[in-house]
């Protein structure tokens, strides 16, 4: 791979010389010897090492975890020996465009101890949980109604507070699960699917409860009796 796709457009420069990168904005390119590049580096303010381990990483020859100050010297290091072959062959390429190529080949320049991770393929898995509380004038009002509907009138004070009591313990005990599985290929999303477990039926909770209670079964004979008695009544004859 020749990062310099043009190499008549390159400055002629005698052999063993390196081109020196410029990240002050200064346009002119100029080059020097591989003593005076390695130089360079000290010359550096702490914001254009910065901008030099940036572009490392970028590049993908360091970890983030490295572009440090040992870091990003150890680079410009290997940079500096790598143009002075090229320049040995005639070959005249930019700090940068060295950095690429050896980035390109899959060369880490990391510090003992750090690992170059590659790029991911195959799923991620988050796991959610979460609450769903019924709020208390919520609650009031339900279990009121299926009082009337279940035991023909409203909850005494006791009951009221019982039965919301019963209903916020369901609901605390069963949270909602939510598992997250995104597909991915070489970093990047392609897909996801979301899966919802757990949570209560809160209108279920109180019926159970209210069905529990012993004037239960009464009230529904009553009133299963009287509905009957209504229907014979209205019956023609």
């Amino acid at each position: 791979m020749r990062p310099h796709s043009d190499p008549k457009s390159a400055p002629k420069v005698s052999a063993g010389s390196l081109p020196k990168v410029m990240y002050t904005g200064d346009k002119k390119e100029t080059y020097v010897d591989s003593d005076a590049a390695l130089a360079q580096f000290y010359k550096w303010s702490d914001k254009e090492r910065k901008q030099w381990g940036d572009y490392a990483v970028q590049v993908g020859l360091i970890v983030p975890e490295d572009n440090t100050y040992d870091g990003q010297l150890a680079v410009w290091k290997r940079v500096v020996q790598e143009g002075t072959q090229f320049s040995a062959v005639g070959k005249q390429y930019t700090p940068k465009q060295i950095a690429g190529l050896l980035g390109a080949q899959g060369v880490s320049l990391s510090a003992p101890g750090s690992t170059k991770t590659p790029p991911f393929t195959g799923t991620k898995t988050q796991t959610d949980q979460t609450f769903s509380i019924t709020d208390p004038s919520s609650a009031k009002y339900n279990i009121s109604a299926l009082f009337q509907h279940y035991l023909g009138r409203d909850p005494a004070p006791g009951e009221l507070s019982t039965f919301a009591d019963t209903l916020k313990k369901a609901e605390q005990d069963n949270p909602i699960k939510t598992v997250t599985d995104a597909r991915y290929v070489n970093d990047e999303p392609v897909g996801s699917t979301v899966t919802k477990t757990g949570g209560v039926n809160g209108t279920q909770v109180l019926t159970d409860s209210a069905r529990a209670l012993p004037e239960y079964g009464a009230y529904q004979a009553a009133t299963t009796y009287a509905n009957k008695l209504f229907q014979a009544i209205a019956s023609p004859v």
